[in-house]
């Protein structure tokens, strides 16, 4: 039993490091070529040291090391170690491939990175519109609402106070 119990904890302990999780946060939307470009490894454990890969069209472009962690746990920041990863100087628009530690992360560099959240944007509006013969989701609906007023205040309400009726 005893033997058990020391193997349980022998494991436990061997294991901790290797659980060690991070992760890692960038800008989802992309990059512009001539603007500072950066991510950050938020992680429970000290990720200097280790190595990096960013690879375009199979083709490793840059690579590096992961510097000392700028900051610890804090009213801001959610893991003990936040590691900041700078690979300003690519400026060649494109789809990039960041590696570390086992994973993975997609980056694009491009001269409008923010026009695909407009396009979505206003795709979800007309979507989801209600009211209207524009709408994409379903038919026009609540078209009598305008008439159908539930309650009428009395008196002057745009000096922006209410008063009791």
């Amino acid at each position: 039993m005893r033997r058990s119990v020391f193997m349980m904890v022998i494991l436990v302990v061997v294991a901790l490091p290797i659980s060690a999780e991070f992760h890692i946060r960038y800008n989802q939307a992309g990059f512009r070529p001539d603007r500072p470009k950066s991510l950050v490894l938020i992680s429970t454990s000290d990720l200097a040291g280790t190595s990096w890969s960013i690879e375009h069209q199979s083709s490793v472009v840059k690579k590096g090391t992961v510097s000392a962690s700028v900051t610890g746990k804090g009213d801001h920041t959610s893991h003990s170690y936040n590691h900041v990863v700078d690979f300003s100087d690519l400026t060649t628009p494109g789809h990039y491939t960041f590696k570390t530690g086992g994973q993975e992360v997609s980056l694009r560099i491009a001269t409008d990175p923010y026009s695909v959240l407009i396009t979505d944007a206003l795709r979800h509006l007309k979507t989801v519109r209600s009211g209207s013969p524009e709408a994409l989701n379903h038919q026009l609906s609540h078209a009598g609402d305008s008439a159908a007023i539930v309650y009428i205040p009395s008196g002057n309400i745009t000096n922006g106070a209410w008063v009791k009726d």
